[in-house]
């Protein structure tokens, strides 16, 4: 097993704790438009990545190029999940309570599972004939003839189910998360009044991160890194930035968006004064790159379930790192009950997906060597011969 995809996730949900700090000193600016502001800036830092993987990677043939352009719909459908995902959580922001939204935008685990009960319930149900089935076959031995019952169950095609362990580690993650946002509410003076259209853009913003997860984890698993990192982070940027420009008209409090100058509320505003720049700097370099960026390495080797699980520290985490820096208060009580249950989460369904792995090349034959071509093998269990009368020791391979 490798160990450091768990490390680099660590790191990753770490450095993405840290992104509200960078744009709290910034209160002058839109939401949207410093959202905007980060992934634009990351972009800029994974072309280099990306330049470097073209001149250097000998795996990026013509063939690799088609497949590649093949999957630009799948690009811009992720970068667009993950610019929604910012955008509506950062919406509901101002507009329900802190704790409920976010409560709701990390409810994306519990979505997760749930969607996959539902596509294996949608799928037994459209294809009934892919549903579990006994087949029965009569097998001749060489020089002795034998009846033999062969049972084989077969679920050809069916989408994966999670694993109990990744069940309850889920649940156990949310109810840290519950815990937490709980001890936010009590403790906050002045809440926002809650709204139906805040929570259900924090609940849209806890969805729209899904194709991102589990989008990226198949492109991922023949894409190299910058290169499919950039287009997504850059399709994400330029989706916020239309937020924006639609959106945030100004509310007094913070600048109105604007295509135009390097003012606080300006698509390059980052480049109007050191101190913006600075800070987006910093937001792209540590939530962007070392943040989403490794997130995005992690999805070739970590469930996306493990990945969305794992993230549920990221509240937890910027609590204490708002503490650090001195902008938030001491954390309470509930953060020492809270950790717990989030460690416990992570590791239930860390637990779970190995399980998985270890047993993928029995439920995806193709992911087996071919037998060989000469000869194939059917192991007969001499329980089954016995079950007629006959008594034979061992099993009976027979050729065929």
């Amino acid at each position: 097993m490798l160990l450091w995809p768990y490390v680099a996730l660590l790191t990753a949900v770490l450095a993405m704790s840290s992104g509200g700090l960078w744009f709290s000193i910034l209160p002058e600016s839109p939401p949207l438009m410093k959202a905007f502001w980060r992934l634009f800036f990351t972009a800029i830092l994974q072309s280099l990545g990306f330049w470097f993987t073209v001149r250097s990677d000998a795996s990026l043939t013509p063939e690799f190029w088609k497949r590649y352009w093949d999957s630009a719909g799948h690009l811009i459908v992720i970068g667009a999940s993950l610019g929604m995902h910012f955008g509506a959580w950062g919406w509901s922001v101002d507009n329900t309570s802190l704790a409920h939204s976010l409560l709701l935008v990390w409810t994306t685990p519990l979505l997760m599972v749930l969607l996959a009960y539902l596509r294996f319930a949608l799928y037994r149900n459209l294809y009934p004939w892919a549903r579990l089935s006994e087949e029965n076959e009569v097998v001749e031995a060489t020089h002795t003839r034998l009846a033999v019952s062969v049972s084989s169950q077969t679920t050809s095609g069916a989408p994966p189910l999670p694993t109990l362990k990744e069940a309850l580690g889920t649940v156990a993650g949310f109810v840290g998360v519950v815990i937490l946002m709980a001890s936010v509410s009590a403790g906050s003076a002045d809440e926002r009044d809650v709204t139906l259209a805040g929570d259900a853009a924090a609940l849209l913003g806890a969805a729209a991160i899904i194709p991102y997860l589990e989008g990226g984890s198949k492109l991922r698993g023949w894409m190299p890194l910058f290169v499919y990192a950039l287009p997504v982070t850059l399709g994400a940027a330029v989706f916020l930035g239309a937020a924006s420009l639609a959106l945030e008209g100004g509310d007094g409090s913070t600048a109105a968006a604007t295509p135009w100058g390097f003012g606080p509320g300006a698509l390059l505003g980052f480049l109007g004064s050191p101190r913006r720049f600075g800070v987006t700097l910093g937001a792209a370099a540590v939530s962007g790159i070392l943040g989403h960026t490794l997130v995005n390495l992690c999805l070739k080797h970590l469930s996306p379930l493990l990945i969305s699980v794992s993230c549920l520290w990221e509240p937890l985490l910027g609590s204490l790192l708002g503490w650090a820096v001195g902008v938030q208060g001491v954390p309470g009580a509930a953060t020492a009950v809270a950790a717990p249950l989030l460690l416990l989460g992570g590791a239930l369904v860390s637990l779970g997906e190995r399980r998985e792995v270890s047993s993928s090349e029995q439920q995806n034959p193709h992911l087996r060597p071919p037998p060989p071509a000469a000869s194939t093998q059917t192991v007969v269990s001499s329980e089954a011969v016995e079950s007629r009368g006959e008594k034979i020791t061992g099993d009976i391979p027979i050729n065929k």
